[in-house]
């Protein structure tokens, strides 16, 4: 899976239950943005959307949790 440093942070932040809000606003991004982004990169390997946005907030889909660790190499940053 192929993320640039801000998503791979603010999603790896998502997953550890971290506020993600100084990512966000440090790089200027949308929360839907950043979701879609994260989502199409994991759409082929997964096969479903990993995160679930409101327009402000970002949530991981629990189901998906471990999957997005293995296919990350199991990242624990």
């Amino acid at each position: 899976v192929s993320l640039d440093e801000p998503h791979r942070q603010i999603l790896m932040a998502l997953i550890h239950g971290r506020p993600i809000d100084t990512y966000i606003k440090a790089d200027h991004l949308m929360p839907s943005i950043v979701a879609d982004t994260i989502n199409e990169a994991f759409f082929e390997e997964i096969g479903d959307s990993v995160l679930a946005c409101d327009g402000e907030t970002i949530h991981v889909g629990e189901e998906y949790r471990e999957d997005i660790l293995g296919l990350l190499g199991g990242i624990s940053g």
